[in-house]
């Protein structure tokens, strides 16, 4: 018979798990209040109840003996009743706001968890050392639940003048900052501006557009020709006035990478220099401060790690500084051409 009650407890609990994904019926509404709090909501048949443990009784040589002694039920004659009662203070236990579908669900599987409990109880499963494990860290977690609970309920009874009060107190601590980014579209004023733009080439004559044609040349001619101002170069690119060094014209420094300069390095450069606008002074808005962030390590793509900063050097300058730039170029050259060819460390104070 005891075979047989465990076998429907195990089919049933599986039944159980396979209905669950089901689509619950409709829930009618909640009658809970018409029942009393005495009445038997649950009945578990087959699970014999938790007796209370009897009074003991001193013998006449002072040992404690128990006043009668406790006949075992037959577990096919058991059953365990739960009234309303005790099933609200469970389910207050578990959560102070459970809902009516919760408690249904909770009454669901109620009677298969107090089965399956009874037996590992008599298998002795309660005293394994996995079952302490598991029962330690169980309780912490309800302890911790437990204070929580406490906390947030100590704080619901602090009057609201006395929460304002604090919070003038202490505004120093609840200080808020709002970031708004404000985007705008780059792309369709550039085409607005460039339409606007050719609108009013349209209207020039022949000769304005010829004179605007020749200014913008020559302003250009005077941005990628810095070389030009600060040295005299041969059409090898070797520059006259600082023996070993050649130029390599490129319309913006924002247009090195750092793979040409580790490059050069391998293939045989004795050193590199980068020679740019002052910083804040780019006619392409902020070409020299891309390649100084790349030297630096703050921009991607970077120098790699081997390559030796101490064979690079970084210039800002205006068309006007050709004396300075003569003096630090001849003194790197000089510097680089003294280090030993087979010499790459990686550390170095330099700072472009």
């Amino acid at each position: 018979m005891h075979k047989s009650w465990l076998m429907c407890v195990l089919l049933g609990a599986l039944a159980w798990g396979q209905a669950a994904p089901e689509t619950p019926p409709a829930a009618g509404p909640d009658t809970s209040a018409s029942v009393p709090a005495d009445a038997p909501v649950i009945t578990v048949k087959g699970i014999c109840p938790a007796e209370p443990k009897a009074p003991a009784a001193k013998t006449a040589t002072g040992t404690s003996k128990s006043a009668t002694t406790a006949t075992k039920a037959d577990p096919a004659e058991c059953k365990t009743v739960i009234t309303k009662a005790e099933f609200e203070k469970l389910a207050g236990g578990i959560s102070q706001s459970m809902t009516p579908q919760l408690k249904r669900q909770l009454g669901t599987v109620l009677p298969r968890l107090l089965a399956m409990s009874a037996e590992a109880k008599k298998k002795g499963l309660e005293k394994s050392p996995h079952y302490e494990e598991t029962l330690k860290f169980a309780k912490m977690q309800i302890l911790t639940n437990e204070l929580q609970r406490s906390i947030q309920e100590e704080a619901a009874k602090v009057p609201p003048q006395e929460i304002a009060d604090y919070y003038k107190k202490n505004l120093e601590a609840y200080q808020q900052y709002n970031l708004d980014r404000l985007f705008l579209a780059r792309l369709k004023q550039a085409e607005a501006e460039a339409k606007e733009e050719n609108d009013k080439d349209e209207k020039l004559t022949e000769e304005q557009q010829k004179a605007k044609e020749e200014q913008e040349k020559a302003k250009t001619d005077e941005i990628t020709n810095l070389w030009a101002y600060l040295a005299q170069y041969d059409a090898d690119g070797k520059i006259k006035s600082v023996d070993g060094l050649h130029a390599v014209k490129l319309p913006c420094s924002g247009m090195v990478q750092p793979l040409m300069i580790e490059a050069a390095l391998k293939q045989g450069a004795a050193g590199v220099i980068v020679c740019g606008c002052q910083i804040g002074d780019c006619y392409y808005r902020e070409g020299n401060k891309m390649i100084r962030e790349r030297l630096l390590g703050n921009r991607v793509p970077t120098l790699k790690k081997a390559t030796d900063r101490r064979r690079i050097l970084a210039l800002w300058l205006s068309r006007t500084q050709k004396d300075r730039f003569i003096a630090d170029a001849k003194e790197f050259v000089a510097f680089v051409q003294a280090l030993p060819a087979a010499d790459h460390l990686e550390a170095s104070s330099w700072r472009p």
